[in-house]
Protein backbone atom coordinates (compact mmCIF):
# COMPACT_ATOMS: atom_id res chain seq x y z
CA UNK A 1 0.00 0.00 0.00
CA UNK A 2 0.84 3.83 -0.39
CA UNK A 3 -0.17 6.44 2.91
CA UNK A 4 0.82 9.74 2.15
CA UNK A 5 0.35 13.40 3.45
CA UNK A 6 -0.86 16.21 1.27
CA UNK A 7 -0.49 19.69 1.10
CA UNK A 8 -3.33 21.90 0.93
CA UNK A 9 -2.41 24.66 -0.87
CA UNK A 10 -1.81 22.71 -4.03
CA UNK A 11 2.18 22.26 -3.80
CA UNK A 12 2.85 19.68 -5.60
CA UNK A 13 5.83 17.67 -3.71
CA UNK A 14 4.44 15.22 -1.48
CA UNK A 15 4.28 16.56 2.14
CA UNK A 16 4.93 13.10 3.70
CA UNK A 17 5.60 9.94 1.83
CA UNK A 18 6.61 8.82 -1.57
CA UNK A 19 5.40 6.77 -4.41
CA UNK A 20 2.72 9.17 -5.34
CA UNK A 21 2.27 12.64 -7.02
CA UNK A 22 -0.10 15.28 -6.40
CA UNK A 23 -1.72 18.35 -8.53
CA UNK A 24 -4.75 20.41 -7.25
CA UNK A 25 -7.17 22.31 -9.28
CA UNK A 26 -8.93 25.71 -8.70
CA UNK A 27 -12.31 24.01 -7.09
CA UNK A 28 -10.19 21.91 -4.10
CA UNK A 29 -10.09 19.14 -6.50
CA UNK A 30 -6.66 17.03 -5.91
CA UNK A 31 -5.51 14.92 -7.99
CA UNK A 32 -3.15 11.92 -6.48
CA UNK A 33 -1.36 9.76 -8.58
CA UNK A 34 0.56 6.77 -8.14
CA UNK A 35 3.94 6.06 -9.45
CA UNK A 36 3.07 2.32 -9.79
CA UNK A 37 -0.59 0.90 -10.58
CA UNK A 38 -1.53 -1.01 -8.03
CA UNK A 39 -2.86 -4.75 -9.66
CA UNK A 40 -6.60 -3.94 -8.41
CA UNK A 41 -8.33 -0.89 -7.78
CA UNK A 42 -7.44 -0.14 -3.72
CA UNK A 43 -9.81 1.56 -0.99
CA UNK A 44 -8.82 4.41 -0.17
CA UNK A 45 -9.16 6.76 3.24
CA UNK A 46 -8.64 10.09 3.40
CA UNK A 47 -8.09 12.23 6.72
CA UNK A 48 -7.87 16.23 7.27
CA UNK A 49 -4.79 17.08 9.09
CA UNK A 50 -4.41 19.86 11.56
CA UNK A 51 -8.10 21.33 11.65
CA UNK A 52 -10.39 21.40 14.81
CA UNK A 53 -13.19 22.93 12.30
CA UNK A 54 -15.06 19.70 10.28
CA UNK A 55 -14.50 19.02 6.25
CA UNK A 56 -16.26 17.08 4.07
CA UNK A 57 -14.48 15.74 1.45
CA UNK A 58 -15.27 12.76 -1.45
CA UNK A 59 -13.61 10.44 -3.61
CA UNK A 60 -14.90 11.38 -7.23
CA UNK A 61 -12.54 8.86 -9.10
CA UNK A 62 -10.50 5.65 -7.82
CA UNK A 63 -8.83 3.84 -10.27
CA UNK A 64 -5.35 1.40 -10.06
CA UNK A 65 -3.16 4.21 -10.80
CA UNK A 66 -4.33 7.23 -8.43
CA UNK A 67 -7.55 8.80 -7.13
CA UNK A 68 -9.47 12.72 -7.09
CA UNK A 69 -10.46 13.45 -3.92
CA UNK A 70 -12.78 17.10 -3.62
CA UNK A 71 -12.82 19.02 -0.39
CA UNK A 72 -15.97 21.48 0.03
CA UNK A 73 -14.19 23.85 2.35
CA UNK A 74 -12.39 27.12 2.09
CA UNK A 75 -9.09 27.47 2.69
CA UNK A 76 -7.92 24.29 1.53
CA UNK A 77 -6.60 21.61 4.20
CA UNK A 78 -3.46 19.33 4.47
CA UNK A 79 -4.46 15.70 4.35
CA UNK A 80 -3.51 12.81 4.71
CA UNK A 81 -4.36 8.87 3.23
CA UNK A 82 -4.04 5.60 2.64
CA UNK A 83 -4.31 3.19 -0.32
CA UNK A 84 -4.79 -0.20 -0.09
CA UNK A 85 -5.36 -3.30 -1.68
CA UNK A 86 -7.33 -5.99 0.38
Amino acid sequence: GIMGSVYGDGTTTPKRGSGFTVSRDGSNNYTVTFTAAFAAVPIITIQPEGSTTAHSSALTSVTTSGFIVRFDSSPAIDFNFMAIVP
